[in-house]
């Protein structure tokens, strides 16, 4: 563990050994830790096409990505989905989230928006307590 990822995690006016100490959840500070810490190196020319594609182009929404010589086409999805958004995520605003509810081609589609952030909507209490049953609820009837 860093000395970043403990700061990130507590805040840079806290003493994360004392929180520790006190008994407060564990568990999703380690998830999220491991998190931090375990990037995968990603090319610099794969990020930057990244970049260009899918943000500064945006490609996937306009129909224009080619993946493999094929063209992808979100309305062509037809399987069930379920999109994910945190109400607090910076990163992916729930506006955005939402937008691609639009372009899944599939009748059997769900957004759900529980009340965390990005890192938060996978590992938080909120995540455990409401997200996950209700991806477990989701899941259970499309299930063989």
């Amino acid at each position: 563990m860093t000395g970043a990822t403990l700061g990130g995690y507590f805040g840079a006016s806290s003493n994360p050994w004392g929180v520790l100490a006190r008994g407060r959840p564990t568990r999703s500070f380690l998830a999220v830790s491991k998190w931090v810490d375990d990037g995968v190196p990603f090319p610099g020319s794969a990020f930057r096409q990244w970049v260009r594609d899918f943000y500064q182009q945006n490609k996937l929404v306009a129909g224009e990505l080619k993946l493999r010589g094929h063209r992808v086409d979100m309305s062509e999805i037809r399987c069930p989905v379920l999109n994910l958004a945190g109400r607090k995520d910076y990163i992916c605003p729930v506006s955005q989230a939402r937008a691609t509810m639009d372009l899944v081609g599939s009748e059997d589609k769900e957004f759900l928006v529980p009340d965390a952030g990005h890192v938060g909507l996978m590992c938080s209490p909120a995540a455990r307590e409401e997200l996950w049953p209700r991806v477990r609820d989701w899941l259970e009837p499309r299930s063989n």
